[in-house]
């Protein structure tokens, strides 16, 4: 685990050793980029290094946390007790924090380190019980939770999908696009297929075939 900083000097070359690791995992992935070779890019001794962090690993740790918090931040001048809060204005919120992040998202994506963000994301909604104004009244904590977690999973999935296509859809389109994934049906249930054509029966599943047709 990383250390905390006491000082603000100390928290800047954390900040600072963080940083280089997301600026060399734009072009190398975690396994490839050695504990020397991020020391020599920040331009500090190998015992400095261990003096904030005990491994590479606690580097990408500290990108996440402050990755959320500076969340928590940049929500901060959006605040307003005359604007309520709704899940549209809270999309659109989200989407800006990560295109403004966008390289620290990516190179997370890139090296396959969006689990464990997503991971302290979830215990972080679920300690604070953020979201459960979104839930139905009475929802108990198995609900809250699984929904907790198919909502962070599936948003930063969208959301790395994104950037990988340049983000080429504007941050108030693709709000509208989650906004309809989260409160309407994809898939239709072959219940409801059944009642509009107007059987009243569940049609039989068809065997998926791959690689061409069935014998």
């Amino acid at each position: 685990m990383y250390k905390a900083c006491k000082t603000k000097q100390s928290a800047q070359r954390q900040q600072h050793i963080v940083d280089c690791l997301l600026e060399l995992m734009q072009g190398k992935t975690i396994q490839e980029i050695t504990v020397l070779e991020l020391c020599q890019k920040a331009e500090v001794p190998r015992k400095s290094f261990y003096r904030y962090f005990e491994s590479k690993e606690d580097v990408v740790l500290a990108a996440i946390d402050s990755l959320i918090m500076g969340y928590d931040s940049f929500l901060g001048p959006y605040r307003s007790p005359e604007e309520p809060r709704t899940t549209r204005k809270d999309l659109e919120k989200f989407l800006m924090y990560s295109l403004h992040h966008r390289k620290t998202f990516f190179s997370l994506y890139q090296n396959s380190l969006l689990t464990p963000y997503m991971e302290r994301m979830i215990g972080n909604l679920l300690q604070t019980q953020t979201g459960r104004r979104l839930m139905p009244s009475g929802t108990d904590d198995a609900a809250f939770r699984a929904a907790t977690c198919f909502t962070i999973y599936g948003l930063s999935a969208a959301v790395s999908d994104w950037m990988a296509h340049g983000c080429a859809e504007s941050v108030d389109k693709m709000a509208g696009i989650l906004l309809q994934i989260m409160t309407e049906p994809i898939f239709r249930t072959l219940e409801e297929q059944a009642r509009r054509d107007g059987t009243g029966r569940v049609p039989a599943a068809r065997p998926l075939f791959i690689g061409g047709q069935p014998g």
